[in-house]
């Protein structure tokens, strides 16, 4: 863990000190020379086609990469709640938008799915992290657990011998997962 803390630090006091970071400038967006609705970024995707997603605590966001910018928020658009807290984007071009306390969502171009435990397989409310894994299924991290969703099927894994394949994990309080190329499944839990 130390080394890691030494580069980001380096890079931190690169960027910092007005030093070219690979050769890059750096454009600041606020909410001073656009119309995000607040400046607390929790998630950021590319769209792929040279825009980008933004996530805030107050709204969605998305940026087309030169100067146009469409917001979504809670009662203004199908964003069911303003305090996103992840984003990924799979190869269908889907946007997968977790929500601090509202569920899953899906943006499918203009069709809007919400996803909560009320209506699937969901294990909680709060959505802490997203991955799109080489087989566009969308891994989520909850405090209730993990899931899987390929699009039809939900596989939920826990702390319980009911977790999938009797696989259990070793808290349910999940916080961050990636998954290898290899199919490795990597996860982060809070406090364990």
């Amino acid at each position: 863990m130390r080394p890691a803390r030494r580069v980001g630090s380096f890079l931190i006091l690169a960027g910092c000190c007005g030093l070219p970071v690979l050769g890059q400038q750096w454009t600041i967006y606020d909410m001073s020379n656009t119309p995000l609705p607040s400046t607390t970024v929790k998630g950021l995707v590319s769209d792929g086609n040279n825009g980008m997603w933004v996530g805030t605590d107050w709204g969605l966001c998305h940026f087309d990469g030169v100067d146009g910018w469409t917001v979504f928020q809670e009662g203004t658009s199908p964003l069911v709640e303003n305090n996103i807290s992840c984003l990924a984007m799979d190869d269908a071009g889907r946007l997968w938008i977790g929500t601090v306390a509202m569920g899953l969502q899906v943006k499918d171009g203009e069709t809007w799915t919400t996803y909560t435990p009320l209506d699937s397989p969901l294990p909680e409310y709060g959505i802490r992290d997203l991955f799109i894994d080489g087989n566009d299924a969308v891994w989520i991290c909850t405090s209730g657990g993990l899931a899987r969703f390929d699009g039809s099927t939900w596989v939920e894994y826990d702390d319980t011998p009911q977790s999938h394949d009797g696989a259990i994990l070793n808290s349910a309080n999940t916080n961050a997962v990636a998954v290898r190329d290899d199919g490795t499944i990597c996860h982060g839990t809070f406090n364990r």
